[in-house]
């Protein structure tokens, strides 16, 4: 009872402080206090939601307010808008329309004022018209405004409200829901002074809930087209009211909205144009205040406002204390009631534990007195059982004996019945034989129905078969017949397509053969000038078919050939010899060269290509024999350095690279470590043992081809070669290592390979396999520059017969230069070769298989290549890339002068060889910048014109300036700097010794004097004679003294 009043006393507790906070007391306050401006507040209030439906049936829903100063707010608690998507979508509907009515009636308005004001004819009319627009205007621009700063505000974590003066609670978290779970509000009325102030409309939400029927919101739309007029009614005095009066003028406004009161006060009948009266004259300069007026007045208003602030904030702290008590007060009931009930229980568990030990009690004796009862039971049960046994023995004996006579009855029964059961079986076989006689009369005469019906269908069938094949015969004579006449047309056809395309392909080839001749033709005619001024650059493109000179016996290959050829000093002797005159005309020169150039017999033997494959033979064999020698040497030096490694100092990461390369787990895994372990090798010192154990790695697992089962890719491999130049060019010991343990082999082969694919290979050269093969070009020039020649020489003989040289040098005559990267790639191979020429000179053995290979391969094609570069130019101007090319290649030529001048003067001399060279010169003297080439060249023109006639010949001839007179007309700095002097002066020495025809070209530049001058300073000086522009090599020591006799006559 006690817990059932404290419940009633709650519930009547929260229903006070419910009524207390619905109470309209503080709003007869405000009345009071305020008087007019709070009556007029409430009055003109407009309500939260243009959706909202009124709750009072006596006034009409008004239209929504789109003008009004309270944007629109979503409640959130109205039931009836969201209760059903049908009834949302038929509202919307209803809204559409009504919104297309009220912009027909802006519409409508406007014309009808723009009439009035037309038929007046007065511009005050027009202005007050823009003025009300402007207005408009403005007041749509600011809701636009006031919307976004509610949504802002609404998004936004909303503070505690501060009309808690009205509500009659404490600004603090209420200690009762004041909204239920699914967000509806009290259905009380509120009404507030920030309410008021604010021009807030609280309404009575569960009223208009229930009342609005269902499809109110139709009449609701229609209804909003109405407006209602509200006439103008004198200012009301300051004075106070009663609370009924207040409650009559609050009902007979709140239906109406804010814009249909402001329209009805502003639209009221008056005088057009008066408000533009009014409004210019209000604003005229005479009726303003100045700045210390109203500031004062503002001031003043401050102050005032100041004092009713404080007034107001004096009043809030005393409600607010006075709350307070209240609350303590509460508190303090509460814990009373609290203590109440912690007694209470405390009583009521005492209670319960005794009377918990008594029923204990109860039960124990009970339990007793029933231990005496059970043994009594338990004798009387024994007593009960034993006469119950002896019962149940005598029903036993009845019940056999009743048992006997049921089976013998059961017996007698069974027979009678097997009896009968025999006789109706008897009849039951009776009746069987007659219907299984019946049923097979039946079957015989179906039989013999279906075996007619059956011959009647198949002789039907067979007809219609014999029919069909007759049918299928003669469509198929007849589609036999046209597929013949078919195929004949068809191959009378194809037999005259291929004719004719036959016939057009031998048109073609005897087209082009007869271009061909005809520009053959037209090359002998232009190349059998005497005409020194026509001297033009041939081409390199071979002739398809070799042409043979039947006067000399020279075999033609290309423009560049045959215009060496035919201008050279044999075939002239030899025409002359046909001649019979060594005087001719032009015209019997082109006759003869014609006459006399023919396509080579196919019978012909090639007595070139049979050397060459007899050496390559020879090569082959060599090669296994190195292999073999150098592979047992490798072993020895493995055992002896076994215990030697460094694999066991490196640091762990170094190690896992090493073993995941040896792996092979994929191409952008080895990739990965590949780039890693290039990193690595970057950013640390390492040792020569270190290094030689990554070395071996690389050789072993990398760049081994029979390793990997499929090998590398190239962009793996072209890594695994930078790692290696990165060790090569780190450490002086590397190249030693690669050498003895015979990882050079290795090396040796990928770059074989690799060079092979490239020169084979039809389809575009790849970028990266240009990259790989320039990697292996660095580490073998730096492997031979860094390592004693005395352990270099197998490894040199071994790149020999691998035919490097000879692929590398079909690779230079071949390539385009179009090709991206082989640039690069041509200045690492000549760098390559240029180093093995230098280690060739440092021993017999390897410096003869050299010259052999150079021999055999026109000077590894290097003048080609330069040639090729010079006709890529035209008549562009050199850029460092191609200065850069054409000076590795002239060392390399340079350098073979050092190894054999002889040989190099031979190459040289060949009739195609000494037209590109020739040509070269010319090109590059003529521009001077390139210091370095221009010395390059010179050198090489210098060893070319040592002691040999032909070639000093070959420097006076060609188009004018020619290449002797190039040399002759430098710069001033040649004939003035002693070390350009050096370079230039042993090349005109060379050029012009024992030679009065060179001498006296370049007499008009350079007197014989400064020769003179020059070779005397060099016996006096003696500098050193190993230096490559040292005099002694181009002319030798001993002929110094006559050279200085034979220039000091001229």
């Amino acid at each position: 009872m006690d817990v059932k009043n404290n419940k009633q006393r709650q519930r009547r507790y929260n229903q006070r402080h419910q009524n207390n906070s619905i109470s309209s007391d503080p709003v007869k306050n405000i009345v009071l206090k305020e008087g007019r401006t709070a009556r007029n507040l409430i009055a003109w209030n407009v309500p939260l939601n243009r959706y909202k439906r009124r709750s009072s049936s006596e006034t009409k829903s008004a239209p929504p307010n789109f003008r009004s100063r309270t944007p629109p707010i979503s409640n959130g608690l109205s039931d009836s808008l969201n209760s059903s998507t049908t009834k949302f979508k038929k509202s919307s509907d209803v809204r559409a329309r009504y919104w297309a009515f009220l912009f027909d009636n802006l519409r409508r308005a406007v014309d009808e004022i723009y009439q009035t004001c037309e038929h007046d004819e007065s511009a005050l009319e027009c202005k007050e018209v823009i003025m009300i627009m402007e207005q408009c205007t403005n007041d749509f621009k600011s809701l636009i405004t006031r919307m976004k700063v509610m949504k802002e505000f609404e998004e936004s974590d909303k503070p505690t409200p501060v009309a808690w003066e009205v509500r009659k609670i404490s600004p603090n978290k209420a200690t009762q829901s004041q909204t239920a779970v699914n967000g509806e509000r009290s259905c009380a009325k509120k009404i507030s002074y920030s309410d008021a102030v604010c021009g807030k409309n609280s309404v009575d939400v569960c009223q208009s809930t229930d009342s609005n029927p269902t499809d109110d919101e139709n009449w609701k739309t229609v209804e909003r087209s109405s407006r209602s007029r509200v006439k103008n009614t004198p200012e009301k005095r300051n004075e106070e009211m009663e609370w009924q009066d207040l409650e009559d003028e609050y009902r007979e406004y709140s239906g109406k909205s804010w814009s249909d009161l402001y329209d009805a006060e502003i639209e009221a009948a008056r005088t057009p144009g008066r408000v533009v009266h009014m409004h210019e004259k209000l604003s005229s300069p005479a009726r303003r205040c100045s700045t210390t007026e109203v500031q004062r007045r503002h001031e003043l208003k401050q102050e005032k406002a100041q004092e009713l602030r404080n007034k107001l904030q004096k009043e809030i702290t005393d409600k607010m204390r006075g709350k307070w008590n209240k609350v303590e007060n509460v508190r303090a009931s509460k814990e009373k009631i609290r203590q109440w009930r912690r007694e209470k229980i405390q009583k009521r568990q005492e209670r319960a534990e005794k009377n918990r030990k008594q029923t204990i009690e109860k039960r124990v004796k009970k339990a007793k007195d029933e231990e005496i009862k059970g043994r009594e039971i338990a004798f009387i049960q024994s007593l009960e059982e034993t006469h119950k046994r002896h019962d149940i023995m005598n029903k036993d004996k009845d019940c056999e004996a009743r048992l006997n006579d049921l089976q013998a009855e059961q017996v007698r029964k069974r027979e009678e019945k097997a009896a009968k059961e025999a006789a109706a079986e008897a009849r039951r076989k009776d009746l069987e034989a007659e219907r299984q006689a019946k049923l097979v009369e039946l079957q015989e005469k179906r039989r013999q129905q279906e075996a007619e019906r059956e011959a009647r269908q198949l002789q039907k069938d067979a007809e219609r078969a014999q029919a069909a094949r007759n049918k299928e015969r003669e469509r198929t004579e007849r589609l036999a017949t046209l597929e013949a006449q078919k195929q004949e047309q068809i191959r009378t056809l194809q037999q005259r397509i291929e004719k004719k395309q036959t016939e057009s392909a031998r048109r073609h080839i005897e087209h082009l053969e007869g271009k061909r001749e005809k520009a053959f033709e037209m090359s002998v005619v232009t190349h059998s000038t005497t005409d020194e001024t026509l001297d033009t650059k041939p081409i390199l493109t071979p002739y398809d078919k070799k042409k043979l000179c039947t006067l000399c016996g020279v075999l033609i290959t290309c423009e560049v050939q045959l215009q060496s050829h035919l201008r050279g000093k044999r075939h002239m002797q030899a025409v002359k010899e046909k001649l019979g005159s060594d005087q001719f005309v032009q015209r019997d020169l082109e006759n003869v060269n014609l006459q006399h150039m023919s396509d080579v017999p196919a019978d012909r033997p090639d007595l070139q290509q049979e050397s060459e494959k007899e050496r390559q033979k020879v090569l082959k064999r060599r090669l296994k024999k190195l292999r073999q020698r150098m592979s047992n040497r490798a072993s020895a030096f493995e055992k002896e350095n076994r215990t030697e490694t460094g694999e066991a100092t490196l640091n762990g990461k170094l190690k896992k690279l090493l073993l995941d390369i040896s792996r092979n787990n994929g191409q952008c895994p080895n990739e990965r470590t590949l780039n890693e372990l290039i990193r690595c090798l970057s950013s640390s010192t390492l040792q020569s043992k270190q290094s030689s154990s990554i070395a071996k790695r690389l050789c072993q697992n990398a760049l081994n081809s029979t390793f990997f089962k499929p090998p590398l890719n190239i962009k793996s491999l072209h890594l695994a070669a930078n790692a290696l130049n990165h060790l090569v060019q780190s450490d002086s010991e590397m190249s030693s290592y690669l050498l003895k343990s015979n990882h050079i082999s290795v090396i040796i082969d990928l770059l074989s390979k690799q060079l092979v694919h490239i020169y084979q290979s039809t389809e575009q050269k790849d970028q990266d396999e240009l990259l790989l093969a320039e990697r292996l070009f660095q580490i073998i020039a730096t492997t031979f520059s860094k390592a004693p020649n005395s352990i270099s020489i197998d490894a040199f003989s071994y790149l020999i017969c691998a035919s490097i040289l000879d692929t590398l040098a079909n690779i230079m005559r071949s390539l385009s230069l179009e090709v991206e990267g082989v640039w690069s790639f041509f200045k690492e191979g000549l760098n390559m070769i240029t180093e093995i020429s230098r280690q060739a000179n440092l021993n017999d053995q390897n410096k003869e298989e050299f010259l052999t290979t150079v021999r055999s391969t026109d000077l590894l094609e290097v003048v080609t290549l330069m040639y090729s570069v010079l006709l890529y130019l035209g008549e562009k101007e050199l850029d460092d890339q191609v200065a850069s090319l054409l000076c590795q290649a002239l060392e390399f030529v340079n350098t073979l002068a050092l190894v054999d001048l002889k040989t190099l003067q031979n190459m040289l001399c060949v009739e195609g060889t000494c037209l590109e060279l020739r040509h070269l010169a010319a090109f590059i003297l003529k521009q001077p910048k390139h210091e370095s080439l221009v010395n390059k060249i010179i050198t090489a023109v210098g060893f070319f014109t040592s002691q040999c006639v032909d070639a000093q010949t070959a420097l006076q001839t060609g188009q004018s300036p020619t290449v002797l007179q190039l040399l002759s007309s430098l710069p001033v700095d040649y004939f003035t700097q002693v070390s350009l002097m050096k370079v230039l002066m042993p090349t005109l020495i060379a050029a012009t010794y024992e030679n009065p025809a060179n001498l006296k070209i370049i007499s008009t530049e350079v007197s014989p004097s400064l020769l003179v001058s020059f070779i005397k300073d060099e016996i006096r000086l003696k500098s050193d004679e190993n230096k490559l522009l040292h005099l002694s090599h181009r002319l030798p020591i001993v002929e110094w003294e006559s050279a200085i006799e034979y220039f000091s006559k001229h």
